[in-house]
């Protein structure tokens, strides 16, 4: 039975009684689902630049000192970003694109370098058995 396989709802009791190691590889090298760290990912980002805008917004800044100079640095890289409230909407749209991005990223990263390392496992595991 390979290892890729996924445990369904319905068989947990099985596989545990039938082959506990496979378990816990699995739960070892459990997967993340690309979509859903995207998307966390997304959701994180997108809310983390919005409120980081809205309470220096609300904080404020004495006169004639400018609110929020290293956060208007954004504008460089985010076009139609600035310290604002429509800026932190367009950043928080901004935020949700980089967020999911980056969530993916993460995500296939994580999932690659999980697959190569069972991997290396099991071939070292062929290799010890030929000796």
């Amino acid at each position: 039975m390979p290892l890729s396989k996924t445990i369904s709802d319905n068989e947990p009791e099985t596989l545990l009684r039938a082959d506990p190691d496979r378990v816990l590889a699995l739960m070892v090298f459990a997967r993340l689902d690309l979509l859903a760290t995207a998307c966390g990912a997304a959701a994180c980002c997108g809310i983390g630049l919005l409120l980081a805008t809205y309470v220096l917004l609300l904080e404020g800044a004495p006169s004639g000192v400018p609110i929020g100079p290293n956060l208007a640095a954004l504008s460089t890289f985010l076009p139609g970003y600035a310290v604002s409230w429509a800026g932190g909407v367009v950043g928080m749209l901004y935020g949700f694109v980089i967020g999911s991005a980056l969530g993916l990223v993460f995500a296939a990263m994580w999932n690659f370098t999980h697959i190569v390392a069972l991997g290396l496992i099991v071939l070292r595991g062929l290799w010890l058995d030929m000796e």
